[in-house]
């Protein structure tokens, strides 16, 4: 049973995106894991190839972290952070070591993976049809936010998984003809999270699966995309008739053709006066940024007295809802060159490492629009986006089809553990 304690745990960990804080628990259990296996076998961290890009990957973003710590804003908080953040590393070589060598474990994680996305979307639309979900939740201050509430992430995690999810639809369509039929549920889901965030990432999920899983397949046909614009059509049209925040959202980004700066501020949920405060803390601290999580603790210094995010009791902004000005802020032009460093290791060689297998490449996929420099939503150095950012890769990384390259090592740390040591499950 030890031998599915991974795969398990995968699966665990996705079904606990919608509790914000539990997904630590399976993700602690395979850091644990992680580290044993690599303590047995050490090499295997930069002989395996699948674990030198994930290390590669990994010290890209890690080590302007820890470059930043000496002019921290806030140095308890950012040290903490760089320490935690290390368990992502070990957790996610504790699923590309396993993997691949227990039969059957990514098709188990992945049926799982399809299972959970479909009880959250069958879970949200009973709350839109009922007033509450399948648990007793309502809609929360107007929201459908399903098993997820209280927070508002339901949207935003359906929308980050889409890629993933329509890999799963098209390896499926070759036996169920009509199945691609189960993307209209998903998408009014995310279109009656009412999360302009959502939508947005929603648009840059179709852009990369018709970029990249798409190309070289068969058209989806005339007939097919246009019941899909029809149906799209009138999903629009009953999330704005029933959902009056819908109608909210749509009008506030209605304002965005004002064109004045007032108009467009709002527009954004006042991002642009937080963008305009972290440009002045790019200015006073560029090299190494503020620190992670530095940002909430810097805001007041640069905030002009009558700022939005300073009136009625707020307390400032935690973070800079916009990855790329969260990079800059928190980690300097140093961090920013890790960025850039993380994508040329994940881009060209994980698209190739999973150029053999449908579902690699949707996992792949879901990392690149979950973690876009473009996404407005969460902090790129929060634990939880992290958390879902870091499973993706791993689980493409394991899905991947790379050859037997490092799997005597692979099989070393397979092992079974020593005697008296424990494997989460």
């Amino acid at each position: 049973m030890l031998r599915y304690a991974e795969p398990v745990l995968a699966a665990t960990t996705l079904l606990l995106l919608c509790t914000k804080n539990g997904i630590n628990y399976p993700l602690i259990a395979l850091a644990l894991i992680g580290l044993v296996r690599l303590a047995r076998a050490p090499r295997l961290a930069w002989t395996d190839p699948r674990l030198k890009i994930l290390g590669a990957a990994f010290l890209a973003l890690w080590l302007p972290m820890l470059a930043s710590l000496p002019g921290a804003v806030h140095r308890h908080h950012s040290l903490t952070t760089t320490l935690d953040y290390l368990h992502f590393y070990f957790a996610a070589a504790a699923l590309v070591i396993a993997l691949p060598r227990v039969p059957g474990s990514a098709r188990l994680v992945r049926a799982a993976a399809v299972a959970i996305a479909c009880f959250w979307v069958g879970d949200a639309l009973f709350e839109y049809l009922v007033g509450h979900d399948l648990f007793g939740y309502r809609h929360k201050d107007g929201w459908l936010v399903g098993v997820f509430y209280p927070t508002q992430l339901l949207g935003l995690v359906l929308a980050g998984a889409a890629p993933f999810v329509a890999a799963a639809l098209d390896d499926a369509a070759a036996r169920w003809r009509y199945v691609w039929l189960a993307a209209i549920p998903y998408l009014a889901v995310i279109a009656l999270s009412a999360k302009r965030s959502a939508w947005t990432m929603l648009v840059y999920a179709a852009v990369v699966y018709f970029a990249f899983q798409r190309h070289g397949r068969p058209p989806l046909g005339r007939g097919r995309i246009a019941v899909l614009l029809v149906l799209g059509v009138l999903i629009a049209g009953g999330a704005w008739w029933k959902m009056p925040m819908v109608r909210t959202q749509a009008a506030h980004t209605a304002e965005l053709l004002r064109g004045d700066m007032q108009s467009l501020d709002a527009a954004s949920s006042y991002r642009i006066s937080i963008w305009r405060n972290a440009a002045r803390l790019v200015a006073a601290h560029p090299l190494t940024g503020v620190g992670p999580r530095g940002f909430r603790y810097a805001y007041r210094e640069v905030a002009a007295p009558d700022d939005f995010w300073l009136q009625e009791d707020r307390h400032g902004q935690t973070h800079p809802h916009q990855m790329l000005v969260e990079v800059v802020t928190e980690t300097g032009l140093v961090g920013l060159a890790g960025y850039v460093a993380f994508w040329a290791c994940v881009l060209g060689p994980l698209r190739r490492w999973t150029a053999g297998d449908a579902i690699a490449r949707g996992w792949w996929s879901t990392l690149v629009v979950v973690w876009l420099p473009l996404n407005m939503h969460l902090a790129f150095y929060g634990s939880y986006w992290s958390s879902f950012a870091w499973t993706a890769l791993a689980l493409a990384l394991a899905s991947g089809r790379p050859g037997a390259a490092g799997d005597v090592l692979l099989d070393s740390a397979r092992a079974p553990l020593p005697e008296g040591t424990s494997s989460p499950n």
